[in-house]
């Protein structure tokens, strides 16, 4: 008989990992705690420096020199990432390819979002033989739509667990002038297993927008939240004014 209990797949795409048990112990020692509200000087510096630290580690891991901490999940991470490289586009343009691979919940939340305002998006779907977005295909619809297209999204790895082929994917969305836009988990990083995606591309100029989840960095899932939503811009000298129009709070 089979005693497996029931199966979800409503929490997919916010992976539960192990906690090491001395994280919860030192989290836990009086001497760390505070009853010090955020709007008290003492605390308001624990905060920043807490910000400064998480920034900094998010930063090596994925090659992006700039972390924000303000997004509330992955999901809207994504559609403010399409609105700020919309803001980025000179030539006013608003189109968006979304590659199939992305979490369906992810997909749900930019359709939502994005109704009513004046940006437009495709979804280009998955090879169901190869479990990824074929490059050709996405790139005839991305030539079709060159003059209005503002930037490619795509995930590493994929909801199906595949490897997308980020190079490809960086090059194409420069070669036509677009923003690219990696949706990441920051823990996959960790390990050297996947290639950062500040040094995606044929150059290894690396992406230019950066979202994810990173809830589970600290804390497991708890019935779907709370959520922490990565957000990543370039700062460099190729993008020095980029970082304007992010959203969110920087700390430098």
């Amino acid at each position: 008989k089979n005693h497996l209990p029931d199966m979800t797949f409503l929490g997919d795409g916010l992976p539960h990992y192990r906690v090491p048990d001395l994280v919860p112990f030192v989290a836990g020692l009086g001497e760390l705690m505070t009853a010090y509200t955020p709007y008290q000087p003492e605390r308001s510096q624990g905060t920043l420096m807490t910000q400064w630290l998480y920034q900094c580690c998010l930063a090596m891991l994925t090659g992006f020199e700039a972390i924000n901490a303000s997004q509330y999940d992955r999901a809207t991470a994504l559609v403010e990432a399409l609105y700020t490289a919309a803001r980025l586009s000179r030539q006013e343009r608003t189109h968006f390819l979304l590659l199939g691979s992305l979490w369906p919940q992810d997909l749900e939340v930019v359709h939502t979002l994005l109704i009513g305002t004046r940006l437009t998006y495709e979804i280009v779907p998955i090879d169901p033989e190869r479990g990824t977005v074929p490059l050709a295909m996405l790139e005839s619809q991305a030539i079709a739509q060159a003059d209005g297209l503002a930037g490619i999204a795509f995930p590493q790895v994929n909801s199906l667990g595949c490897l997308e082929d980020v190079d490809g994917l960086t090059e194409l969305a420069h070669r036509l002038g677009a923003r690219a836009i990696v949706v990441t988990d920051p823990m996959l990083l960790a390990t050297d297993g996947l290639k950062a995606p500040g040094t995606f591309g044929a150059e290894g100029e690396g992406a230019d927008i950066l979202v994810g989840e990173a809830q589970h960095l600290a804390i497991p899932p708890h019935y779907g939240g709370p959520g922490l939503g990565v957000f990543g811009m370039r700062y460099n000298a190729e993008h020095q004014q980029d970082i304007r129009q992010a959203p969110g709070r920087f700390v430098g």
